[in-house]
């Protein structure tokens, strides 16, 4: 990879692919979708990734009068979870956004790969129409496209529309605890332990449809747990599993963080966040 393009870079979990591939050596441009002043901690997120040369920041529409054609083995990043879990995916349902997506690929299909991080629940009878439309159109016009799913996804950046970043917040403010009816509280994985299966999936040079796993039982429960969360909290608008096309290959992540170690950062930069306010 020469080049990597980050949709919604300043996202919880785009974020983190991007200052994964900054510390990998890899020119990053970062494409925002939305109004800026709606990001939060936008100041602080462009401090952490903003020093590093080899980082580019774009809106959606000076990245495509700018970069329209390319000569580079490229990766377009596209983070459908960060979306769905913020209630703002019908944004990618909208031509303007998608349209310089396509004309980009249409223009560099010859050296382009696209890898879409995508909610596991998109695989489920309900995500049949979401994945309609953009998503299979981006499938048969680059050289290789990968589909990652994910479970709920917790670490530092992780909003509050997560569970386990609200109970962290109950620190710094005063706030009803609630889950969201879009967390999926089957597994859950460390967002960085996440991002370096992605890569190394992505390194295997094969593209398919993959659901990740933490391989260990009831692990959203075990991490609730951990954050003592009361169990009606923990029970509530629990989501039924259902059965994973044989298409779709399922991958237990090889490392797991301790959980103690995991929330340890995650909590140290709500600390730095909040901690003086």
């Amino acid at each position: 990879m020469d080049k990597a393009i980050i949709f919604g870079v300043y996202d919880f979990v785009s974020f983190q692919i991007c200052k994964t591939l900054l510390n990998k050596g890899i020119e990053v441009y970062g494409v925002n979708i939305e109004d800026m002043d709606k990001v939060q901690f936008l100041d602080e997120k462009r401090f952490e990734v903003g020093r590093n040369s080899n980082f580019i920041e774009h809106g959606l529409p000076n990245w495509e009068k700018n970069h329209g054609q390319g000569n580079t083995d490229t990766v377009l990043i596209f983070s459908l979870f960060d979306s769905y879990m913020q209630y703002k995916d019908d944004i990618y349902l909208e031509e303007k956004v998608t349209g310089p997506i396509l004309n980009y690929i249409k223009r560099n299909n010859s050296c382009t790969e696209f890898v879409f991080i995508l909610p596991i629940q998109l695989l489920g009878a309900d995500g049949e129409k979401a994945q309609r439309g953009f998503l299979n159109q981006v499938k048969g016009l680059v050289k290789k496209t990968h589909f990652f799913y994910l479970p709920s996804i917790y670490g530092p950046w992780q909003t509050e529309t997560f569970i386990f970043q609200q109970v962290i917040m109950s620190d710094f403010q005063r706030k009803q605890i609630s889950k969201s009816n879009r967390e999926w509280t089957i597994d859950t994985i460390f967002v960085e332990d996440a991002i370096d299966s992605i890569f190394e999936i992505m390194d295997i040079n094969v593209q398919g449809s993959y659901v990740l796993e933490s391989g260990k039982k009831n692990y959203w429960d075990v991490c609730a747990s951990y954050l003592k969360i009361e169990q009606n909290l923990i029970h509530s608008n629990r989501i039924e599993p259902f059965a994973i096309e044989p298409s779709v290959v399922k991958i237990p992540i090889k490392k797991i963080t301790p959980i103690s170690d995991s929330f340890l950062k995650q909590k140290n930069l709500a600390d730095q966040l909040y901690g003086s306010r």
